[in-house]
């Protein structure tokens, strides 16, 4: 993969995690300069509740104003400030956050199956198929539970428009 089909496919993933973690009702969102605050409504649990970098971080001033505000979001809300981003599409922002005393917590690789390097596997007892507006209550119940799982919360109970 070259280098520019590989941060082409870091900005689809990266966009198409804030967008379903910014839609989800399970979250609140604050936008705060070049950041987008996502907060889980349940659970302090530091995987759950992250900044992300959503536009041009602009100047210096601009992004240590915009972590202090940030900061007082999380605190507010009491949660410990995170963030969560791609660093090749970001290279400015580890110096930045640094900057404001924040220090690397975990680096990780980005892992990406496309249509191209998928390698079907089939296992006993096990099916996958969409959960669409179709699903019955009991389907949706169960995809709570196992998303849940992840992160050791209880999941939702299952409403009627769910």
């Amino acid at each position: 993969m070259t280098d520019t089909s590989a941060l082409d496919l870091s900005r689809r993933c990266e966009a198409s995690i804030i967008a379903s973690a910014a839609s989800s009702p399970r979250v609140a969102t604050f936008a705060c300069g070049p950041f987008l605050a996502i907060l889980s409504r349940s659970s302090a649990i530091i995987p759950l509740n992250a900044a992300v970098p959503v536009a041009p971080l602009g100047s210096d001033d601009q992004v240590a104003a915009a972590l202090v505000e940030l900061r007082r979001i999380f605190v507010e809300h009491q949660r410990v400030p995170s963030f969560e981003f791609h660093a090749d599409l970001w290279p400015t922002l580890p110096r930045a956050l640094e900057r404001d005393g924040y220090h690397l917590h975990e680096r990780m690789p980005l892992m990406v199956c496309t249509p191209d390097s998928f390698r079907p596997c089939a296992a006993p007892g096990v099916s996958v198929r969409l959960l669409d507006a179709g699903a019955t209550a009991e389907e949706v119940a169960a995809f709570e539970v196992i998303r849940g799982e992840e992160f050791d919360f209880p999941a939702p109970p299952a409403t009627a428009e769910e």
